[in-house]
């Protein structure tokens, strides 16, 4: 028993704090250059997440899990030739989904590096979209054979593989200073950010309720069984003792009184069956005897030869019944 709270409790501790940490998603930058804009998410480490790339509104799609927006939800205009805007948004109370839209289908690759923990996201013009997908599973950047293409690609079209493979040094070897990004805030982004934040605060909040109230819970019920088996393993000890013999003697009167006011319960409504059933036969009886009197009384009048109306009236019997005892003697004469 002791083993098995004990394993409940550490199982409860892990999942309280896996979900109390997610990955924080902290600034932007932006570089933009003649052949590549280059985008990079700082992060406090890599998450698991997924890419792909939406051709009905031209956007490269990153969703990351257990992770939440170090801001309120972004939204970065670029306007350059190959990125339009970048927002990120909390949809989840651990899920942050980046969207970065297009002006048009161009060459992409999305890769993570461990240290310092950065998600980059390079586009490069092309006439095709190559759309590879990457998880934190493999924090390696993709290798350069990028020709995993969209099935719904023309085939003839030639795919521009001419990405550069990129390293923490060519990271830094970019302008220290990146270009700045206008932010477009909205109430709107206000009440998600609203959403996100808050919901995550309320989430944990509510899993150490939860976790107090088990704990609480399983102390109790412990301490429960501990009093039931101490009372039966030192019942006659504690007979002994004025104090607990007060205690158990109470319990059993309790428990007698119970009994004896179920039990009575049971004759009184034995009781008051018998008498209900009593009182049905003497009705039943009266009811029989008043009849048979009626029915002598009218054969009587009847022999005297006075009428059904006159014999209600004497002996104040309806007429309708006097008319049935007519006929009920009729018939036995016939008989």
């Amino acid at each position: 028993m002791k083993t098995a709270n004990i394993i409940f409790l550490a199982l409860l501790a892990f999942i309280l704090v896996q979900q109390a940490n997610p990955v924080e998603v902290g600034w932007t930058r932006c570089y933009s250059e003649s052949d590549k804009t280059r985008i990079v998410f700082c992060l406090d480490e890599i998450p698991q997440y997924k890419t792909y790339y939406n051709q009905e509104d031209n956007t490269i799609c990153i969703t990351m899990s257990d992770a939440r927006l170090g801001k309120p939800n972004k939204r970065f205009n670029v306007n350059n030739q190959f990125v339009s805007f970048i927002s990120l948004k909390q949809t989840d109370i651990d899920t942050v989904d980046i969207k970065i839209s297009l002006p048009k289908p161009a060459n992409y690759k999305v890769f993570d590096i461990k240290s310092p923990a950065l998600i980059i996201v390079d586009v490069t013009s092309a006439k095709n979209v190559l759309t590879t997908e990457t998880s934190a599973n493999s924090p390696k950047e993709p290798k350069a054979d990028l020709n995993t293409v969209n099935e719904n690609a023309d085939n003839s079209v030639k795919i521009d593989t001419s990405v550069k493979t990129d390293t923490a040094e060519n990271i830094k070897a970019l302008p220290a200073e990146p270009t700045e990004l206008s932010v477009m805030d909205f109430q709107w982004q206000a009440l998600e950010s609203l959403n996100g934040n808050v919901l995550a605060i309320l989430q944990y909040i509510f899993d150490l309720l939860i976790l107090s109230a088990v704990i609480y819970v399983i102390i109790k019920i412990r301490s429960i069984n501990k009093l039931a088996r101490y009372i039966r393993r030192n019942r006659r000890r504690l007979k002994d003792n004025p104090i607990f013999a007060d205690m158990l003697n109470e319990i059993e009167k309790g428990y007698k009184q119970n009994s004896e006011k179920e039990t009575k319960k049971k004759t009184s409504a034995d009781k008051e069956k018998t008498s209900k059933e009593t009182m049905s036969e003497d009705k039943k009886d009266i009811n029989d005897e008043s009849s048979i009197k009626q029915y002598d009384k009218v054969q009587e009048l009847a022999k005297k030869g006075i009428d059904p109306i006159s014999i209600s009236q004497k002996s104040n019997i309806p007429v309708g019944e006097v008319n049935l005892i007519l006929d009920l003697i009729r018939a036995r004469k016939d008989s």
